[in-house]
């Protein structure tokens, strides 16, 4: 009696901590894999025409201003999404822990507003890479209170570096508490229908959590003075689009539920009595449960990964990080001078006859190039050969501002002795800083080379950078 009276308390208490802490998981998913990408904004942001209206705004208020300027030459559509895109770039970047610094991408040779509203600080700071924690003390004219908004960023970006650690054991404890909730069953009848009513219950739970919010937070926005009127339809998108993933995980949630609820209805309980009072020693209970957490940790994490939650492009062979190769073409591009690459999809292909070099390019975005060249090494010595091409590098005017982000390093790589390396650089005649990635392949024997290099704007080589970096992994000798 006693027994069972724990079992049904206990059964109940994991169920309950279950629920709350999916309620917690979801939330912190939707957080995680949604509004802390900058993949997500930028598709959010492009399914509206806030840059439209941005532009619009500006115009309609540019003949007002004090100064009697006209400063819509340059605030176009196209100027307004290159700004917000970069920037929600590097605030990922920042926030990630993938840069150490935050430098955000304030265009004004561009924007067509006359030069002389940029001629005192903290206005006159702001650059393609305006750096935050001066722009910062500059701005609120007290060093001190601009040394605390950055040290309430920096502790913002330590919370936000806690989230994956947070999230992955929240999963797990989930993933075991319904496990335990399970076993608790006294049948295998009463396993499928209670926990089966469990994942009913969340699922529906969050679909009625997130469905109504996008409406609901839309009416509260006219009475929010400092919001325009013609974000309040941005808004709404944007909060359909990120609680559109809460909908899907209570649907799939309350669909395993129902299917487990339903195959109970098929079992009966003398058959599953009898088998259920078989004996089972302590110890096999033990590892039957932690086996069935380690399972249901599994097919979480299964779940997780057909989300497709990583929403930027990571380089593969970094760490162990993976690359989404449906990013790339699915067939290789085959050159006439001995070798294939897949490479981005959408990139445009020109091949420079009789030269041996075939370029792959984003138009206005990023490119790389492949050449075969009958440049020979230096020898077998690697660190002679390294040192040499880094200080070619060095002292070449065409790299003014050089920085290696990667060190060049040699390895051995499919039949080839391979240099690869990471610099930035500044391109005066763009006036920019832009990225580049090199990988240089040779043979011992000297037999001639295959040279390829990657570059894009530094502003937006989170993105392109490790599309480069990919393609180029898929070089191969024909």
């Amino acid at each position: 009696m006693m027994k069972n009276l724990f079992r049904i308390i206990f059964r109940w208490l994991t169920g309950d901590l279950f629920f709350v802490l999916f309620i917690l998981i979801s939330i912190l998913t939707i957080i995680r894999f949604r509004l802390l990408t900058a993949s997500f904004w930028t598709d959010a942001l492009g399914n509206t025409d806030v840059y439209d209206q941005a532009s619009l705004e500006v115009k309609k208020t540019s003949g007002a201003n004090p100064l009697g300027l006209q400063m819509t030459s340059g605030l176009t559509p196209d100027f307004f999404k290159d700004l917000v895109e970069t920037n929600l770039t590097r605030l990922e970047g920042f926030f990630v822990g993938k840069d150490t610094g935050l430098f955000l991408y304030a265009p004004v040779n561009k924007s067509g507003v006359p030069k002389q509203i940029f001629q005192k600080p903290p206005l006159s700071l702001l650059s393609e890479k305006t750096d935050m924690i001066v722009f910062l003390n500059t701005m609120s004219g007290n060093p001190e209170a601009g040394d605390q908004l950055w040290k309430t960023t920096l502790l913002i970006k330590q919370i936000i570096s806690y989230l994956p650690i947070v999230w992955l054991v929240g999963l797990f404890l989930s993933g075991l508490l319904f496990c335990l909730h399970f076993w608790m069953g006294r049948t295998l009848k009463d396993r499928l229908w209670g926990s089966g009513v469990l994942l009913v219950i969340s699922g529906v739970t969050i679909i009625t959590i997130s469905k109504p919010i996008p409406g609901l937070i839309s009416e509260l926005l006219p009475s929010i003075k400092m919001i325009p009127p013609f974000l309040f339809p941005v808004i709404k998108t944007v909060l359909e689009k990120a609680m559109e993933l809460g909908w899907k995980i209570g649907i799939w949630t309350a669909g395993a539920g129902s299917v487990a609820a339903a195959v109970s209805f098929l079992i009966k309980n003398k058959e599953v009595d009898k088998q259920v009072k078989k004996p089972v020693g302590k110890k096999k209970r033990v590892r039957l449960i932690l086996l069935a957490g380690i399972i249901g940790l599994a097919v979480l994490a299964v779940v997780g990964g057909k989300l497709r939650f990583s929403t930027q492009v990571t380089r593969s062979g970094q760490g162990g990080q993976t690359f989404d190769q449906s990013l790339l073409t699915d067939k290789p591009y085959v050159s006439n001078y001995g070798w294939s690459m897949r490479y981005p999809k959408d990139w445009k292909v020109e091949d420079a006859k009789d030269k041996g070099e075939v370029g792959f390019m984003k138009p206005k975005e990023a490119f790389f190039f492949v050449d075969k060249s009958s440049w020979n090494p230096l020898g077998d010595n690697e660190e002679v050969y390294v040192t040499a091409i880094k200080d070619y590098l060095l002292k070449s005017q065409d790299y003014q501002q050089l920085k290696f982000i990667r060190e060049p390093k040699e390895v051995k790589w499919k039949n080839f002795r391979r240099i690869s390396m990471e610099i930035e650089h500044y391109l005066p005649e763009d006036k920019i800083n832009v990225s580049e990635f090199w990988s240089l392949l040779f043979r011992p024997t000297g037999q001639g080379a295959f040279m390829m290099i990657g570059r894009a704007p530094s502003s937006k080589w989170s993105i392109y950078g490790p599309l480069i970096e990919n393609s180029f992994e898929t070089f191969a000798e024909r």
